[in-house]
């Protein structure tokens, strides 16, 4: 009896206990996460719902981890918006529901890709790898680690982005290694579990959360810095404002101010744009104020699109670039102080040629491209590297100006007719399709692919009379018009030539290339060009006409065509190697000129004859430095083609303008 009475007094308690304890979850043996060593981090990222399961308490927590999972691991810990963000590597389907995780993750630098433009999201991730992400993810929260000695034994041969990722994480206590006969070992090409993806984040949030909860250090916000070793280097010393620190360098003492870690003024340098501002271009303005946009470049390969540093303040940096003096945001730019750039783009002389070489930065590395430009200038020494910042305006590696020389083509109006038949131009083409498919043919590659059976499928084959008819018709160099479409259209072998008949990518834009328009046929999108050339680009008054040249990113068509740096200077390059192959009777048929001395608020008169009168004015140019080119001199005026089309299909023999006004430019191999 009294056995039953305890019986019941402990049942009433337990009864009582539990209504007023809430329920709680029970996990003894009922998943597969119950009792392994990252238990604690395996449920953690779980319940925040960075990690999920397979239903019925399955974790697989020893499975191993891909790119693709460890990428949206990483994209949902950090919350990145996975809503709108454009498919950034090939081999990423739109449709996978990895696909937002990995593109976020990708955006902000976090991930980045392989050769080729391929992320490999179905490869398993190592050790290594998800070492430097981690890294990349705590830098992007603006969270500083710290270096150290590391007691790992088996990092010393990796790559320096490796090994220093995991001294820092590990110095971080994010990583912990593996003791192996009597020695720590962190195992680096090691195939990384869910496990332990779940310890490295888990460990990570903790580190990012102890850090924003430390009480901020009183510390003068801006640094100076030393370049030492191709690296900047903090001095220790901190200055309240700008200026303060901004004097120290300006005095000698130093090379450098930063902000956070980030350079805001140097001696000398370079500007790249940063690609962690997340845009596909950043825009480069006429004003200090950053109101009045001049020009904008692709963040796609940073430092191929390098521009002169000048100077900086806290608001903006003022560049070179095209030969204009602009200014970028800050936020959009990086500073590189000499010395310290992976890689800079340069000039050579070669055989006579000029020769353009860009440094080209990826996830794993940089290399050099190149191509030949055009005639070399006469003042370069064979085989030594120049740089500009304009195509024209040359300096040595000890930054001196050796000289300046124009490029032809470059520079040249689109205006001009060419000396070259309809039949010729057929001719260069069928015979650059030929080279391109024995390239093809010698080495037949993934690279060179596309070239197979060009001269059989180019979309440019026998389009020679119809780009004379346009030159005819429309005023528009057939020549021009045929170097774009070679790059444009890959020779007429791109999918957008081929599928679409587009030979110049018209109607896409950065931001989604493949929304380019469809048309019957290669002649129709001819027809399109030039409609647009002369409603624009040609039309001096249109916001986008800086004269009717390929130009750079001060004059030309490549102010506001294209935002590859280079490309005019690309156009030109083909319109070159065409009038090489065909004999060279293009080149320096007419001199070259750039309007100057004018107020452009005034305008420079442009007439229908060598005379001052209210009846000879066609229209005025009102920005300074337009090229012309000249066909001939009548006194003190020079006879030009006309940008405007209706004054060039009406004065076919030319028009004119003060000679007070035109600088004939220096031109490269005249």
């Amino acid at each position: 009896m009294k056995m039953r009475r305890r019986m019941l007094i402990i049942v009433m308690f337990l009864l009582v206990f539990s209504a007023a304890v809430p329920p709680q979850p029970s996990r003894a043996a009922s998943d597969d996460i119950s009792g392994i060593t990252l238990e604690k981090e395996m449920r953690e990222l779980i319940a925040k719902g960075i990690i999920s399961g397979y239903g019925k308490g399955v974790y697989k927590p020893g499975q191993k981890v891909t790119r693709g999972e460890f990428a949206k691991f990483i994209a949902s810990a950090l919350n990145l918006d996975m809503t709108n963000t454009s498919n950034v590597f090939k081999d990423v389907s739109p449709n996978s529901a990895l696909a937002p995780g990995i593109n976020a993750a990708a955006k902000v630098n976090i991930v980045k890709g392989k050769t080729g433009g391929n992320f490999g999201p179905d490869e398993f991730v190592t050790r290594q790898e998800m070492a430097v992400m981690i890294k990349r993810a705590i830098q992007y929260l603006n969270v500083p680690l710290e270096t150290g000695p590391t007691k790992f034994t088996d990092i010393s041969n990796l790559k320096d982005e490796f090994k220093t990722a995991i001294v820092e994480i590990a110095q971080a206590n994010i990583i912990h290694g593996y003791q192996i006969n009597g020695q720590l070992k962190f195992q680096p090409n090691n195939e990384a579990t869910r496990a332990e993806a779940a310890a490295f984040i888990s460990r990570m949030l903790a580190f990012v959360e102890q850090y924003n909860n430390k009480p901020a250090p009183v510390k003068n916000p801006y640094e100076t810095a030393v370049v030492s070793n191709h690296e900047v280097k903090p001095t220790g010393k901190s200055y309240k404002t700008f200026n303060d620190a901004k004097n120290i360098v300006d005095a000698g003492q130093s090379d450098a101010v930063t902000y956070n870690g980030r350079v805001v003024y140097m001696k000398s340098g370079i500007v790249v744009p940063d690609r962690a501002a997340l845009k596909a271009t950043i825009n480069l303005y006429s004003d200090s104020n950053l109101k009045t946009g001049y020009t904008y470049v692709s963040t796609a390969a940073t430092y191929s699109s390098e521009m002169k540093y000048l100077t900086s303040t806290e608001n903006y940096v003022k560049v070179e670039v095209g030969g204009k003096q602009l200014y970028a945001s800050p936020q959009d730019v990086l500073l590189e102080p000499d010395g310290t750039a992976p890689g800079q783009n340069y000039y050579q002389a070669k055989n006579g040629e000029l020769v353009h070489y860009l440094y080209i930065d990826t996830a794993t590395g940089g290399y050099y491209a190149s191509y030949t430009v055009g005639k070399a200038p006469s003042f370069l020494k064979e085989g030594q590297p120049y740089y500009s910042w304009d195509g024209y305006t040359f300096y040595d590696a000890n930054g001196q100006k050796v000289g300046t020389a124009y490029q032809y083509f470059q520079f040249l109006s689109a205006r001009t007719p060419t000396s070259y038949t309809a039949a010729q131009l057929d001719q260069a083409i069928m015979t650059k399709l030929a080279d391109l498919e024995t390239l093809y043919q010698q080495n037949p590659t993934t690279t060179y692919a596309i070239y197979k059976d060009a001269t059989k499928k180019s979309k440019l084959i026998g389009l020679g009379s119809y780009l004379k008819k346009v030159e005819s018709e429309k005023h528009i160099n057939a020549l021009l018009i045929l170097g774009l479409a070679f790059n444009e259209s890959q020779y007429g072998l791109s999918d957008l030539a081929q599928q679409k008949n587009n030979l110049f990518g018209y109607g896409a834009v950065d931001s989604n290339p493949n929304q380019a328009n469809p048309f019957p046929s290669p002649a129709d999108s001819v027809d399109a060009l030039a409609e647009k050339f002369n409603d624009s680009y040609l039309s001096f008054g249109d916001f986008r006409a800086n004269g009717a040249v390929p130009g750079n990113k001060g004059t030309g068509f490549n102010v506001k065509y294209a935002s590859d740096m280079f490309w005019g200077e690309k156009l030109a390059r083909h319109m070159y190697s065409i009038d090489k192959m065909l004999g060279g009777k293009d080149f320096g048929q007419y001199q070259i000129g750039l309007t100057n001395g004018y107020d452009p608020n005034d305008g420079l008169n442009i007439r229908s004859e060598p005379k001052v009168s209210s009846s000879t004015l066609l229209f005025e140019y009102n920005k300074l430095g337009m090229p012309v080119a000249i066909k001939g001199q009548s006194g003190s005026w020079y006879n030009i083609f006309s940008d405007v089309l209706k004054f060039a299909d009406q004065f076919k023999d030319g028009v004119y303008v003060s000679s007070d006004y035109v600088d004939i430019l220096p031109i490269a191999g005249k």
